[in-house]
């Protein structure tokens, strides 16, 4: 099922970052006469979840690196200070596409808090420097495996959550129930 979702999902994100990130902010810069338009940088080449944080959008990216990761790094006392802004940053971006993704499908289902917060900051922090060119095209492979594999799972989820949001009724007894995704509900799916 997931399988069958990745190139699909690879149209759609290329989709998003070309008709978002290209298009429309250049549309609006040029109407409006902006003069940097320098809104990402070859994401597509990135070796690592850090690098691709950095190059996928530069408007946001720069607004964390700026007003979270800069003064959370000032606030904490080293050694950790880089390690904590970074989750930090990360986290709070991690909320925001959450929340966005709350509006857009009408439920709260964190599978992107899961695989962009969590699973992408494991990866941002482990993957090693990158320093012959050889390596650098096999991460960047395994770059694409990972992204295409998690965007695949996020829409799977996301699809499954809508489709159970509709025809799924659950007697939420605490807040964790509120909280907690259809998709884990044993009484959302037939006997």
């Amino acid at each position: 099922m997931i399988a069958n979702t990745i190139p699909a999902t690879i149209f759609m994100i290329s989709f998003i970052f070309y008709f978002y990130l290209h298009s429309f902010l250049n549309f609006w810069a040029e109407t409006l006469k902006f003069g940097d338009r320098m809104f990402y940088t070859d994401w597509w080449n990135s070796v690592s979840y850090g690098e691709f944080y950095k190059t996928w959008n530069i408007v946001v990216g720069d607004w964390l690196k700026t007003y979270i990761f800069y003064e959370a790094k000032n606030m904490i006392k080293p050694p950790f200070n880089n390690y904590i802004a970074a989750t930090l940053a990360i986290t709070i971006s991690s909320i925001i596409h959450e929340y966005i993704m709350y509006v857009a499908v009408g439920s709260f289902c964190p599978v992107v808090s899961f695989t962009f917060g969590m699973f992408g900051l494991l990866l941002k922090f482990f993957t090693p420097d990158i320093t012959s060119n050889t390596k650098h095209r096999i991460w960047n492979l395994l770059f694409w495996v990972s992204f295409s594999f998690g965007n695949s799972i996020n829409i799977t989820l996301y699809s499954l959550e809508t489709a159970l949001s509709s025809s799924c009724t659950i007697q939420k007894n605490s807040i964790f129930d509120y909280l907690r995704p259809k998709f884990t509900f044993s009484q959302c799916y037939g006997h």
